[in-house]
């Protein structure tokens, strides 16, 4: 949509920046205006050893339903493999580490596949030594939630946040890095609950800045209405 607005709106934006013109969605994993901050990292193999295993398959004839003729195949898979990545979120803001949270979260229970075959039972995976590291160079750098939302919730995350900091550092370049383990577990709940919540609550308080110029469903498009287009039977 930036692409499409007047010279001097677009100018305007390059002045005062286009954070809060953009969708949540834009904001965190990037645009074609502005770049994702969210770097995720080519997963190595960690396994002992690579087991594979070959499937059978039968295509399906879309008209009937049932086995398509000639076409029976088959695939060679990895088993059960297991994969090393490594996500990096540049200055994140406590709503987009409530929102990847729930994204980790969602693909540790199988509710997100990732790669090839989702729909013949690829790609689910599961989420096994676990490691966050943050690093700030001061403590205001660290995300906690902010201070002057009155949600119970909130307020015990910051809390937690808080004790966090008076704990044990660690130190990686010009960063001072706070990193996650089982002894501090409980605040590390507590403050991912808050960030959380704030990401809730920014979905609920966030309007698009921008409207679509025509509706493709209610109007028509190049003269053609959407029923048109795309028929609900086949001829």
């Amino acid at each position: 949509f930036i692409k499409t607005l007047p010279k001097a709106e677009r100018d305007k934006f390059e002045r005062e920046g286009a954070e809060e013109r953009l969708c949540l969605a834009c904001r965190l994993f990037g645009s074609t205006w502005n770049g994702s901050r969210l770097r995720v990292e080519d997963a190595s193999f960690v396994g002992e050893k690579v087991e594979t295993k070959v499937l059978d398959f039968l295509a399906i004839d879309r008209f009937t339903g049932g086995g398509r003729d000639a076409a029976k195949f088959d695939a060679a898979v990895l088993w059960k493999p297991k994969f090393r990545v490594r996500l990096f979120l540049e200055n994140p803001q406590p709503w987009e580490l409530g929102w990847l949270a729930l994204v980790l979260r969602d693909l540790h229970d199988g509710l997100i596949t990732v790669g090839f075959g989702a729909a013949k039972g690829f790609g689910e995976c599961q989420i096994e030594d676990e490691k966050l590291t943050f690093g700030f160079l001061t403590d205001e750098d660290f995300p906690l939630p902010a201070d002057d939302s009155q949600d119970p919730t909130v307020q015990q995350a910051i809390g937690a946040g808080q004790r966090l900091l008076q704990g044990q550092r660690g130190v990686s370049g010009v960063f001072q890095t706070l990193a996650y383990d089982q002894a501090t577990l409980d605040d590390w709940m507590a403050l991912a609950e808050g960030w959380v919540r704030v990401f809730n609550q920014q979905v609920a308080n966030h309007r698009h800045a921008f409207g679509l110029n025509k509706d493709s469903y209610f109007d028509q498009v190049d003269g053609y209405w959407l029923s048109e287009l795309y028929p609900a039977r086949v001829p």
